[in-house]
């Protein structure tokens, strides 16, 4: 499950949402390109690389308070600047990617590559909320689900307690209008 080509195809799984057949991933995937699958769930944990031990998969799951319920299994990514993302995925799914019988590997937005010094990313997808905040390096990085507006605040005030994120800039990603609308009196600078 490793990426080996530069030549990859990059789709989004929502783990409540729709499920791509071997069909339709075939379909996506030409000859000599490699699948990068960017799991949205709230099911995700990061562990740094040198505590991480892959038979510990469920267990770090588990300890978070998001364990893998009985039709999912845990999938990680590859080490991305000394972190391993660890996450659950349908059972279902990880079958047919593993039928394609091709090169695939997974990663999560709280992993991006878009990083900043100072301050907060906020990227919000259906009703997922990835947070991360820096200062000098990741302080922070978390998958949540959230219901509402309100849970969005919450998150952000109890985040505010301990970080004072609001006195940092902050970057909107995915539903940006809905964060910036949400955000846009509590942090002194929010860019989309």
């Amino acid at each position: 499950m490793s990426l080996t080509s530069t030549n990859k195809v990059s789709i989004r799984y929502k783990s409540d949402g729709h499920s791509f057949s071997t069909k339709e991933l075939e379909s996506l995937v030409g000859a000599g390109q490699s699948l990068e699958v960017v799991v949205i769930t709230p099911k995700c944990v990061l562990v740094p690389a040198t505590e991480y031990n892959s038979l510990h998969k469920v267990d770090y799951l588990t300890t978070m308070g998001v364990a893998p319920s009985v039709s999912e299994c845990v999938v990680d990514t590859p080490v991305i600047n000394n972190i391993v993302a660890v996450m659950s995925i349908d059972n279902e799914f990880a079958q047919t990617l593993l039928d394609l019988n091709i090169d695939f590997t997974f990663t999560t937005p709280l992993l991006s590559n878009e990083t900043i010094e100072q301050g907060t990313i906020i990227e919000l997808i259906d009703n997922t909320l990835f947070v991360r905040v820096y200062n000098k390096g990741l302080l922070f990085a978390e998958a949540m689900e959230v219901s509402s507006d309100a849970d969005i605040i919450h998150i952000l005030q109890r985040l505010n307690n301990i970080y004072d994120i609001y006195n940092m800039y902050a970057r909107a990603l995915g539903d940006t209008e809905r964060i910036t609308r949400i955000c846009k009196r509590c942090f002194k600078h929010i860019d989309k």
